[in-house]
């Protein structure tokens, strides 16, 4: 047993040496009787040892580091085919100016209206609450408090201009844009210009 033990150590210590970045530890060992038999080496050699042989072999495996992959701002994308087209899309929103010429396209219609309130229970009611003033259970908790539907500001906007408010206001920006579809926004700017101080007083 002790002979394959000594026949074991010198085996790892070959492998050790032949690696090329090994000549400090190849030094080491020498110093310190790598070859002699494991009855007559230190024990705390030993220890040292079987760190080193480790070591070694953690070492010579591949790095998480060194692998093939796409680093930020290193690859260029293909480029597009020049006959190619959107196959689906939508507005994201209005331009400033944009906003201020145009109008609902849609026809208030009960339907309309109807499902203008649904989708106002969606995305608004929790902060402007049921009847538009800002009394919302979520909205009570902002500073500054969410807008009153039936204020003069909401008012006297139009219908593009509160469109784009929808989306992109003050505390809006950018949930809203990437949560409301684009077939429910018209709706929900409809039912919204029915809030009027009788409502807020309910």
């Amino acid at each position: 047993m002790g002979h394959f033990r000594m026949f074991r150590v010198n085996q790892l210590s070959q492998q050790i040496m032949e690696h090329p970045k090994r000549r400090l530890i190849k030094c080491f060992c020498r110093s310190n009787r790598i070859g002699a038999p494991m009855q007559s080496v230190n024990p705390s050699f030993k220890i040292m040892l079987t760190a080193l042989v480790a070591l070694c072999c953690s070492s010579c495996g591949p790095h998480m580091i060194i692998q093939p992959s796409i680093k930020p701002y290193r690859k260029l994308m293909p480029k597009m085919p020049s006959n190619a087209v959107p196959t689906h899309g939508r507005i994201e929103t209005l331009t400033l100016m944009q906003s201020r010429i145009v109008k609902n396209p849609l026809p208030q219609t009960n339907t309309n209206l109807h499902n203008g309130e649904i989708y106002y229970q969606y995305y608004c009611l929790m902060c402007h609450g049921r009847y538009g003033d800002g009394n919302g259970p979520v909205g009570q908790s902002y500073v500054p408090r969410p807008a009153s539907m039936a204020s003069p500001k909401v008012k006297a906007m139009n219908d593009g201009e509160l469109y784009r408010k929808m989306l992109i206001g003050l505390g809006h920006d950018p949930v809203m844009v990437e949560t409301v579809p684009t077939d429910q926004r018209w709706p929900l700017v409809m039912y919204v210009r029915t809030f009027n101080i009788v409502k807020q007083s309910r």
